[in-house]
């Protein structure tokens, strides 16, 4: 079971590690020349040859209070590396980091302004100006990601010990929960969630109330990771590619999952993606119909391909994005939990649930619609809309669950492809983690939707 730890983070002064030897010079701001303090405006007054304000932090002159003083502004751009900070209390770090110029003689790799440890670009451990690094002992918390808690080793983890620490425990801090990747290691893109590889039990237990024969409880290991798109494709991301929107809740609107998708369609939709940002379809299919993406276009075959276009036989060998697997549906939904819902047991196999009015969309809440994503709590690993909202198609025929536990793709053969998730039309046991629906690929429903993934390179 997924265990979180939240590392505190001190920041101590870096000035031993990031400062020349220099010491600060005591300068006086000789913009207003004067002999006698009349010659200055109110409230300076001539100290030597220069007007200064006793109460201006910036002015050149270290006033009783102030530990530094740099001069105006305390600019960068005197030649000591350490430099006072912006209330003359005292000394910060990290050569010219924060002046907005990019200093690479200093060793910064970034500079936007600002020197703050939560801000994306600091002084660190690693030298002044420095991306924020999963791993690299600060948890950040910034525009391009936030860290729920930090392994703390001081310097930054290799993508192999970010990767192994998921399964291996190699670090104390997940990087799951480490969640500011680095482009390096993981690039996730938008609208994704990075899913790290993992051993999970699959299924649902005898006593579980809702329990059917075919949740047969048993282990399942990914030996890979995969991003997830974060909640169900939308409307609005549907007719970025195609002009027929499908849906029978479209006044619904751009936010609400695309719905009345048949299974080879939601395919074209994972192909349309992976050209639009440059990478290999996953999917090539055969004996297509003329009919519009939207309107019930279906095929009757459909072959794998890998990043050079050669034909593969497994699903996690695509580049491109996808349907995913039932285990890696279920697998993400659970989010390291093994109740029912992702957010707690369930209560009751019809009616009102309490753990499932936080979290989804379904016959007690919706009203008898769908509703825009991301209107309910999302698990422990930023998905939404796991439970209910729509059923969302996956890769798998439905059929018993086969005997290999590792990267399982379901079976070979088969009549109906599998659903999961549950919707705004189903009872609380239709909406488990561990419910498993079927329909022939050629259905089309209004409760049925899908979501992608894409297997981490």
């Amino acid at each position: 079971m997924m265990y979180r730890l939240v590392v505190m983070v001190i920041v101590a002064s870096m000035s031993a590690m990031n400062c020349l030897p220099n010491e600060p010079k005591i300068r006086t701001f000789q913009a207003l020349g004067c002999e006698r303090d009349s010659d200055c405006p109110n409230g300076y007054r001539c100290e030597g040859i220069a007007c200064i304000n006793p109460e201006l932090c910036g002015d050149g002159v270290i006033q009783p209070g102030e530990v530094c003083d740099d001069g105006p502004a305390n600019s960068d751009r005197y030649e000591f590396a350490r430099h006072c900070n912006s209330d003359c209390s005292g000394f910060y770090s990290g050569g010219y980091c924060g002046d907005g110029f990019l200093q690479e003689a200093f060793g910064e790799a970034c500079d936007d302004g600002n020197d703050s440890t939560s801000d994306a670009c600091p002084s660190g451990p690693l030298g002044p100006c420095q991306p924020a690094v999963c791993g690299d002992g600060f948890i950040w918390y910034n525009e391009g990601g936030a860290e729920e808690c930090e392994p703390g080793t001081g310097t930054s983890l290799n993508c192999s010990e970010i990767e192994d620490s998921n399964s291996a425990q190699s670090a104390p801090c997940d990087e799951r929960f480490c969640r500011y990747d680095t482009r390096e290691c993981f690039d996730t893109p938008d609208g994704f969630v990075r899913i790290g590889k993992g051993t999970f039990l699959m299924g649902s237990p005898d006593d579980e109330i809702g329990h059917e024969s075919d949740e047969t409880l048993h282990e399942v290991t990914l030996t890979h990771s995969f991003y997830m798109m974060e909640h169900e494709v939308t409307q609005g991301e549907w007719g970025r590619f195609f002009a027929t929107n499908p849906s029978r809740f479209s006044s619904c609107g751009d936010e609400c999952p695309v719905e009345t998708v048949n299974w080879w369609e939601a395919l074209s939709y994972a192909n349309a993606l992976s050209e639009a940002e440059g990478l290999s379809p996953c999917y090539v299919l055969y004996g297509c119909n003329e009919n519009t993406v939207g309107a019930d276009a279906e095929c009757t075959l459909v072959g794998l391909q890998d990043s050079d276009g050669l034909n593969v036989y497994s699903i996690y060998q695509c580049e491109g994005y996808r349907l995913p697997t039932e285990a890696e549906w279920e697998y993400a939904y659970r989010s390291g939990t093994q109740t029912a819902f992702y957010n707690g047991s369930i209560t009751s196999a019809i009616g009102n649930d309490p753990n499932l009015n936080e979290i989804a969309w379904y016959v007690e809440t919706s009203g008898g619609t769908t509703h825009p994503v991301k209107g309910k709590l999302p698990n422990a690993w930023g998905l939404y809309d796991m439970s209910g909202n729509v059923w969302e198609w996956v890769w798998d025929w439905y059929g018993p669950y086969v005997a290999d536990g590792t990267n399982p793709e379901g079976s070979s053969m088969g009549e109906t492809r599998s659903g999961r998730g549950g919707s705004w039309f189903n009872q609380p046991y239709w909406v488990r983690g561990a419910k498993r629906g079927e329909d022939p690929p050629g259905d089309r429903n209004s409760d049925l939707g899908f979501r992608l993934v894409r297997t981490a390179p």
